[in-house]
């Protein structure tokens, strides 16, 4: 059922066995994966079905290091000027509002340890991972990309180079008949206009005991719940975290001191392939149509080759051809962890009274001879194998792709991250983290498909251990 904040002003917002925080991609998909079990579901959302900017102001940013994209929250904007400059959006739906639909998977590579670039890789089993990805891709009716294995560019040899797969053009979610309609007719209670403003633990700390949910009016209400899941995206999740600092000063979760630590985000720009002369016929096959669908192709260097190199799993998107066998590329980098890029809290406060998020992202010097070092071995092999040549512009002119990653990682020990692969915050028994947030690291796909696919993963958890 779908209510809001208003209709308790006169009784207590009961109970549930699972209480989640944020509808967007990751809190609606977890909601529909328990709606038909024997759980008792809230789904708590700060907006409401139609964008409001006095709602979308609570995400206000402000920004020390590189910019991350915002719009000027001063001034009034409508959903138009959101979906060209926001990152996030505070409504039922969350993100997928402005979505462009791209759907791709991570690499195996990514999950993998990567010392030469400190990075310890996921705690997660890829094979565990991709069984939901056949899950999800079966849901949202895109199983056709599951079955593409190799872009069909016969200039590329298998044993140098790899590609992946993606919707081009993408499946767009109808968010009102996938998420708003089954959730309207279901037993799960959704909440609009409900803003969590602070967790309460336990006397002993070791469990949350309820959150509190508040209103732009200022009306305030206790949820109780079994069962925590915070799903509010990659600053929202931190900045949840960080404020609920009655208890623990440090905040929750930040024992280690990893709450905000590694915001991560990829970065794009702009690059051309000149293929030389012989090869008459080009790229033929930019893109495939599978069905309704039409498939995209990216180019990469073959993961043997990137450990031999010591380099992250950045890729090329071939785009289309412009004239004398120049194709317009979209480069797409992998940001490498990084514990100094950081969201943390400012001093200021936001209409309701929750302190205002920062951002301080930077990268490390590694990413920009990592980068360099790529371009170089990516031209290495174009001439080698008589392909071609490959230029592009300095790192410093890309910019932001609008998926920010990281704040809450997850990892093998206590020390290294903020939650265990299931999400499990460390140290507390009924708090879980569901999202991008989560990811130690990002490899170059767009993340929404991985959220997907650990919300259903939680799911499943979750109806085990209930």
């Amino acid at each position: 059922m779908i209510t809001r904040i208003s209709d308790y002003l006169k009784k207590s917002i009961p109970g549930a066995d699972v209480c989640i925080v944020g509808a967007g991609a990751a809190g609606l998909e977890l909601a529909l994966a328990l709606s038909e079990s024997s759980l008792s579901v809230i789904l708590l959302e700060s907006g409401y079905e139609e964008y409001d900017w006095q709602v979308q102001k609570l995400c206000r940013l402000e920004q020390k290091g590189r910019r991350i994209r915002s719009a000027d929250h001063d001034s009034f904007f409508g959903l138009d000027v959101a979906e060209r400059s926001e990152a996030r959006l505070r409504q039922f739906g969350g993100t997928l509002n402005i979505w462009g639909g791209r759907w791709k998977t991570l690499d195996r590579f990514d999950l993998q340890a990567k010392p030469f670039i400190q990075d310890k890789g996921w705690p997660l089993d890829y094979e565990e991972l991709s069984r939901y990805y056949h899950k999800i891709a079966e849901r949202y009716e895109i199983a056709e990309l599951m079955q593409v294995e190799r872009a069909p560019f016969s200039l590329f040899p298998s044993s140098s180079f790899s590609s992946g797969a993606y919707l081009l053009q993408g499946v767009r979610t109808d968010i009102h008949s996938r998420f708003y309609m089954p959730l309207q007719s279901s037993k799960v209670r959704v909440i609009l206009g409900a803003n969590v403003v602070d967790i309460r633990l336990s006397n002993d700390l070791q469990k949350v005991d309820h959150l509190v949910v508040r209103s732009m009016e200022g009306h305030e209400q206790p949820v109780e719940a079994n069962c925590m899941v915070l799903a509010c995206g990659t600053m929202e999740n931190a900045r949840l975290l960080l404020a609920s600092n009655r208890q623990i000063h440090t905040g929750i979760g930040n024992q280690s001191g990893w709450v905000g630590k590694n915001l991560i985000d990829h970065l794009k720009g702009r690059a051309y392939l000149t293929l030389f002369p012989q090869h008459t016929k080009g790229l033929e096959h930019l893109t495939r149509k599978i069905g309704s669908k039409t498939i995209g192709y990216d180019i990469k260097i073959h993961p043997q080759l990137l450990k031999e190199w010591d380099l992250p799993n950045h890729s090329l998107w071939i785009l289309r051809t412009a004239e004398n066998f120049v194709y317009k590329c979209r480069f797409v980098l992998e940001q490498l962890p990084n514990p100094d890029s950081r969201f943390y809290l400012s001093e200021k406060r936001d209409a309701l009274g929750m302190p205002i998020g920062c951002t301080d992202w930077k990268f490390r010097e590694e990413d920009r001879l990592c980068y360099l070092r790529f371009v170089e071995k990516m031209n290495q092999l174009l001439k080698e194998h008589q392909i071609g040549t490959l230029s592009c512009y300095e790192m410093e002119q890309y910019r932001d792709c609008s998926h920010q990653l990281g704040t809450t990682r997850m990892s093998f020990t206590p020390e290294e991250g903020v939650a265990d692969n299931h999400g499990k915050v460390f140290g507390i028994n009924n708090l879980f983290l569901l999202g991008s947030s989560l990811f130690p690291s990002g490899g170059n796909a767009n993340p929404t498909f991985t959220i997907l696919a650990l919300a259903r993963r939680l799911g499943d958890y979750l109806l085990r251990s209930s």
